[in-house]
């Protein structure tokens, strides 16, 4: 479809170019009446002259009101028509867009069925080419069959009885195939029960793994609990003994003092016996205030001395060498470090044991049988 040239001429200027000079000449007769009137006093003889062009002028304005109302109303209807051309014009490119682009597709589809045309007549050529081959093949084969119709005729005795053979044969196979399709069925369904009861063992070992794995979680908490409680036990016993301690070294020293069972020296009193220590023992003393059995033992007494004797030694190698007291601080941030390594390493990997066990308990109800209906 060819496109438009120009914008249409709307069909209503013809009559407003005509209202446009009607209304010019109105207005520039108005103007002569005017210019007329204005131009001297009347004369006397001329007052019916001045009568009706005054009433000439009041019907040329009514006229130039009416004609500038059609006017108006033209132009109204001018810009509604060219509004609608408008519109009409839009309407005609995109239909013209459209137009072409069907036209173009449906180009494009004759250009598809023309090449699937031309290959279908060339397979046609070639149909008809091998079907004449055919043909002329056929006809020497009648030929030959004509001429050798004498010799086929014994021979069909022996081929009806082949033909006997080969459907005896044929009955044997089917029942044959028949027989091995039943087998084949029945070891399908042989081994799909097989399969469905292994992945039933292996459904029910999975829960059994998933029970003793939180069975084991659940144990492993109660003996955190009981090592808890006995931690709990232990230092309440511990300060059970301490406090029995200190009140019986108090009932001591209220009763002066009590012999030492070993050393033959009262604990409460350690200037007796002749001074058999030279220096007294300063952690013996103070242990001995929590713990008053110690001193009861001249081993105890003995260890605790030489214990005293190297934590001073350490202390006064501490205080003259600042490269110990570096080295020690960092052994033990080491061992801190360490500890610290292991604990989170252990809390880790007991997680996801426990987010791993979580999972195997849900999965097994999850589980498909391949190949069953």
């Amino acid at each position: 479809m060819p496109a438009p040239s120009g914008r249409i001429t709307p069909p209503h200027s013809g009559s407003g170019n005509k209202l446009a000079g009607f209304v010019s000449a109105i207005s520039s007769q108005l103007e002569n009446v005017s210019s007329g009137r204005g131009g001297g006093p009347p004369l006397s003889g001329s007052g019916s002259k001045a009568a009706s062009t005054e009433e000439e002028c009041a019907r040329l304005h009514k006229e130039l009101s009416r004609v500038k109302a059609e006017l108006r109303m033209k132009d109204k209807q001018l810009s509604s028509t060219q509004k609608s051309m408008q519109v009409c014009e839009k309407e005609l490119i995109a239909l013209e867009q459209e137009c072409k682009e069907k036209i173009e597709q449906v180009q494009q589809e004759m250009s598809v069925m023309q090449v699937d045309k031309s290959t279908d007549e060339q397979n046609f050529v070639q149909a008809l080419e091998m079907k004449d081959k055919q043909v002329r093949a056929m006809k020497i084969d009648l030929d030959a069959l004509a001429e050798a119709k004498d010799q086929y005729t014994t021979e069909i005795t022996s081929l009806k009885a082949e033909l006997a053979k080969t459907v005896a044969s044929k009955d044997t196979l089917w029942t044959s195939a028949a027989s091995a399709s039943n087998e084949s069925e029945q070891l399908i369904v042989s081994l799909r029960s097989e399969l469905q009861d292994t992945l039933t063992a292996m459904n029910n070992l999975k829960r059994e793994y998933a029970e003793s794995k939180t069975t084991m979680f659940s144990r492993q908490s109660q003996l955190e609990s009981t090592n808890t409680e006995l931690v709990n036990s232990v230092a309440n016993l511990e300060r059970e003994l301490a406090k029995r301690a200190e009140e019986k070294l108090s009932r001591m020293e209220q009763n002066g003092g009590v012999d030492d069972m070993e050393m033959a020296t009262p604990i409460g009193k350690p200037g007796m016996m002749g001074g058999m220590r030279s220096r007294p023992n300063r952690m013996a003393h103070v242990i001995s205030r929590v713990a008053p059995v110690v001193e009861r033992s001249h081993r105890v007494l003995t260890a605790l001395d030489v214990l005293d004797r190297w934590l001073l030694f350490l202390g006064r190698v501490f205080l003259q060498a600042p490269f110990a007291r570096l080295g020690m601080l960092c052994y033990v941030v080491l061992i801190h470090f360490w500890v610290f390594m292991i604990l989170s390493f252990h809390t880790s990997h007991l997680t996801e044991e426990m987010q791993l066990a979580e999972g195997a308990a849900v999965e097994p109800g999850e589980d498909m049988i391949p190949g069953g209906h």
